[in-house]
Order: C-alpha cells, then structure tokens, then sequence
C-alpha cells in the first residue's frame, strides 16, 4: 500500500484514472497547457504557481477546454482547412 502511495504522490486515484482514459491529442493539449504555465510563472518570476498547477487543478480545466478542443477539431474537419485561425472563433 506504501508503494502504491508513493506513486500516486498528492494526487488523488480518481484523477490518475482519468488521466489514463484520455486520447493522444487530449494529452497533447493538456501537457502543452502545462508547458505553457510552468514558462509564463518563471517569466514572471512565480514558480510557485506552477507548482499549484497540480493533476486535480488540470482535471478542472479540461471540463471546459477537452469539449472546446474537440468543437475545434470537429469544425476543422468540416473546413478542410489546414490550419484555423484561432482568432476568428
């Protein structure tokens, strides 16, 4: 039991099922999203906030960016277009 704990960390077992369930290109998005915060909090020199950025914040995210991410790549599909202007929708 020790070990299995010492794996999951602070993260909740709920969360690290979910984030197994999760396609490529969902993965992709969220690892991107994380990316992206861990380099904007040391360029402002708050590293302490990415740190806060944990497993159970991001599961929190995606219940709104997963559906958004898919509505995109649904109407690019629609499109045929090979790359979308983002600030158009």
């Amino acid at each position: 039991m020790k070990e299995q704990m010492a794996i999951l960390g602070n993260n909740r077992i709920e969360d690290v099922r979910w984030l197994c369930s999760l396609t490529e290109s969902e993965l992709d998005l969220l690892i991107g999203l994380k990316v992206l915060i861990q380099q904007r909090a040391k360029k402002i020199g708050h590293k302490s906030l990415a740190n806060k950025f944990d497993l159970k914040t991001l599961r929190a995210l995606s219940e709104f960016l997963l559906p958004l991410h898919k509505l995109v790549t649904f109407i690019h599909y629609l499109n045929g277009a090979s790359s979308i202007n983002w600030y158009l929708l």
